[in-house]
């Protein structure tokens, strides 16, 4: 799936979004990378990929967000996101965003990583269930 050029509007400015650029050859992603998207949705195994091939630069980064991350290494990208991470594709200043339902042995990997002087969010959601019933009143 690959969705191109998709333009959004945040605080009256246009942002250029590139999703899933999984199928597109290398040439094709090239040229789609050319216009410098705001927002690039990608596997760990693509982004490599990319990174590797010089198709992709993240020297202008200024965040990462890491979404499912409890999954990401589950699925097979564990030795993706080691080389990613260890590779000088980063710049020296950018600000990581790392977002998971559970805190695996796998985050806590994937947090050493990825993530200097990390701070953890913890929430606890209670739900409270109210029923609202009606019942009938005679007044006499």
């Amino acid at each position: 799936m690959l969705q191109v050029g998709q333009q959004h509007t945040c605080n009256g400015q246009y942002i250029l979004l590139l999703e899933e650029i999984a199928n597109c050859s290398n040439v094709s992603c090239r040229t789609l990378l050319s216009d410098k998207p705001d927002i690039i949705i990608a596997t760990p195994s693509r982004a490599l990929a990319l990174l590797q091939s010089k198709a992709l630069s993240l020297s202008s980064l200024e965040s990462l967000v890491i979404d499912e991350a409890d999954l990401i290494l589950s699925y097979g990208h564990d030795e993706d996101v080691r080389q990613i991470f260890s590779g000088a594709f980063f710049p020296k200043v950018y600000q990581s965003f790392l977002m998971s339902a559970t805190m695996t042995e796998d985050v806590e990997m994937l947090k050493g990583l990825a993530l200097r002087n990390p701070v953890s969010l913890s929430f606890i959601i209670s739900y409270l269930f109210f029923i609202h019933t009606e019942i009938p009143v005679r007044l006499s």
